[in-house]
């Protein structure tokens, strides 16, 4: 890391250590209600955009930090560190901003781009659909121009925080004769209006933070369309460039962050006072050491496929299989480190204090779903390498 980056550190983890209030490190699954970690995410998001420090990589013009790639990297690493609460509009920012900045115009920039970052509008991202998950080239909720006037009717799933969000930018089919990625476009949407429900669905955590969403003659004006109609695909794919690029360090820095809780926890489990009898010399010990070495080295390649993807995106470049490669690590990775903290509790693991880790399992259950499924991220790894794609 240059100088510049290193000052920027100091001032940042400085800042991070004297304003995240210890109650908010570290929020953990089951510390509060859907309804209170909504609200803890909005006012952690306004205390950011008040120090200037919200969106790492959007342009200072625009109300962001304005970042160069070292910065936004180390902007992720001591995020990661403190345990800051992710702020409510992190998705968007970080990965629709970006596309609004490239394909949208002036005015929608400035109809946006401010209430966003302010939080005093909340957004959700209208993708996935019961038969296009993680191909989205399979949309079907269908925009009818009537007048001036979009009228969209279909289903959206996996919503996130869609029952709090004020609006969703939404993927949807503009042509009804089009297949595949042609006659697609993107429209933000507002969830404040007749034609729209959602409904919150109850997870094994027993959370509600994805929904289900039906519009059922919800209306979006011409001005409403990102990139313009039909171009919904280009758009569509420079977003989730970008989600795996900021967002994909930040995950893989809270990764690592989570490794070291877990040696810590086999540093305690594996004493000889601890469960099991796992003293140095044992055979279970000796598992424990080899299974911490491989999942340290797995931390340490995520880490550096996500500084070459952060690299990559600040650079304009395409991101290839990569993207790829750090979607399937991470979701890999984190199954794996939840798995082995409740193999190394065993009937320990339901006792209070060991909650954490029981949620750590169930919520990773869905990380190789969504955001792409493992099984297309390695179909979209092979293509790359010049290899034909299992089915």
């Amino acid at each position: 890391m240059g100088a510049e980056a290193e000052q920027f550190r100091s001032r940042f983890a400085t800042w991070l250590d004297a304003n995240v209030p210890a109650q908010w490190r570290f929020l953990a699954e089951n510390d509060t209600t859907d309804e209170g970690l909504i609200a803890i995410r909005r006012d952690w998001g306004r205390t950011l955009f008040a120090a200037g420090l919200l969106g790492p990589s959007l342009p200072k013009e625009q109300g962001g930090m304005g970042l160069d790639i070292e910065q936004a990297v180390v902007y992720a690493e001591e995020y990661a560190r403190a345990g800051a609460p992710e702020p409510a509009n992190a998705n968007s920012i970080d990965i629709f901003l970006p596309s609004l900045m490239r394909f949208g115009t002036a005015s929608q920039q400035s109809r946006i781009i401010d209430p966003m970052l302010r939080h005093d509008e909340l957004w959700s991202q209208g993708f996935s659909e019961p038969e296009a998950g993680s191909d989205l080239a399979a949309v079907k909720t269908r925009a009818v121009l009537d007048g001036d006037t979009f009228r969209i009717t279909g289903q959206k799933v996996w919503t996130s925080l869609a029952h709090f969000s004020d609006f969703c930018y939404v993927l949807v089919r503009t042509d009804p004769d089009s297949q595949r990625h042609a006659g697609l476009s993107l429209m933000a949407v507002s969830m404040h209006q007749p034609g729209v429900d959602a409904r919150p669905v109850r997870q094994i955590t027993g959370r509600s933070e994805f929904c289900e969403v039906f519009f059922d003659g919800a209306t979006a004006s011409q001005d409403d369309v990102i990139g313009g109609v039909g171009n919904g695909w280009a758009v569509a794919m420079h977003m989730l460039g970008q989600e795996r690029s900021v967002r994909l360090a930040m995950r893989a820095f809270r990764l690592r962050q989570t490794f070291d809780d877990l040696r810590r926890l086999a540093d305690r489990v594996a004493s000889p006072a601890g469960p099991g009898s796992t003293g140095p010399g044992s055979d279970r010990h000796g598992s424990v050491r080899a299974k911490l070495a491989d999942l340290y080295v797995t931390t340490l390649v995520m880490n550096s496929v996500a500084r070459r993807n952060v690299a990559l995106a600040a650079a304009g470049e395409d991101f290839g299989a990569f993207a790829a490669m750090g979607k399937l690590t991470w979701s890999d990775a984190s199954q794996e480190q939840a798995k082995f903290a409740l193999d190394l509790l065993g009937p320990d693991a339901i006792a209070p204090e060991n909650q954490r880790w029981v949620d750590a399992v169930l919520t990773s259950r869905a990380m190789s779903i969504y955001g792409g499924t493992s099984q297309i991220q390695r179909n979209i790894i092979a293509a790359g390498a010049g290899l034909q794609s299992y089915r």
